[in-house]
């Protein structure tokens, strides 16, 4: 799953989430999100960091992305109340990724499941095993692993894992801390941090033990990875059912 992490305005890429270390896509958003559609991804991954860090936020171009591609869209960032769900899913997104609010109140999803049912989905940021929250700024105080097990009875979709040290830093995925956090939360889970090549993609989907699919940001924005050949070998279509 391709993703578009947006700030001011911009598709950008941070290191390990460090605002001060970015890069900023060629294409402007909405052209990224169209390349992403021509080559035939069924889903994809936006991220909006002002939202995340609460310094604003990127609706009426996530809007803009909306109306200019067919491909489910993925939210995440800054989703703290459930006006903000509410008002996303009234655009037109296809899934919510909810993350700090879940660190502190594991039981959230049950009370928005009337508005949510079926669209959200938890997202746990984890450094080293320890969760963090409000734009990866701050610590939460609880392991990813005994989070992952809070919301395995929760009306939840699936689940992205960030592994933050890995992430923008082209590293490889942290494989056996996700494949931990999977095996607590027992639905589908989408690797994120750190891919950095085919071969990274290809691990990913040997894996057969509840993680579905992976997050693909700075590779792609890189060149580093054929994203256009690598949804033809794997059929976008068939993996977006799953998710």
């Amino acid at each position: 799953m391709p993703a578009i992490d947006l700030l001011d305005g911009n598709p950008v890429q941070l290191q390990q989430g460090d605002f001060s270390r970015q890069s900023r896509h060629s294409l402007d958003a909405v052209d990224a999100a169209c390349q992403l559609a021509d080559w035939g991804a069924s889903w994809i991954h936006i991220v909006d960091l002002d939202a995340a860090r609460g310094s604003g936020d990127n609706r009426p171009l996530i809007a803009k992305i909306r109306a200019a591609v067919l491909s489910h869209l993925q939210v995440g960032g800054g989703i703290r109340v459930l006006q903000d769900a509410a008002e996303l899913l009234a655009m037109g997104v296809d899934r919510l990724v909810v993350g700090s609010p879940l660190a502190a109140d594991s039981e959230l999803p049950s009370r928005w499941a009337a508005r949510t049912q079926g669209h959200l989905v938890a997202g746990i940021d984890s450094e080293n095993g320890r969760v963090k929250v409000r734009g990866w700024q701050d610590y939460a105080g609880v392991d990813d692993v005994v989070l992952a097990s809070k919301l395995a009875t929760q009306p939840l979709t699936g689940m992205v894992f960030t592994a933050i040290e890995r992430d923008g830093m082209l590293t490889g995925p942290n494989l056996e801390r996700t494949t931990a956090v999977a095996a607590a939360f027992q639905r589908p889970v989408l690797v994120s941090g750190g891919i950095a090549t085919d071969a990274d993609l290809h691990q990913v989907a040997r894996l057969g033990t509840g993680i579905v699919g992976a997050i693909v940001g700075t590779a792609w924005y890189q060149g580093r990875v054929d994203l256009e050949a690598l949804m033809r070998r794997y059929d976008q279509q068939e993996a977006g059912v799953q998710w």
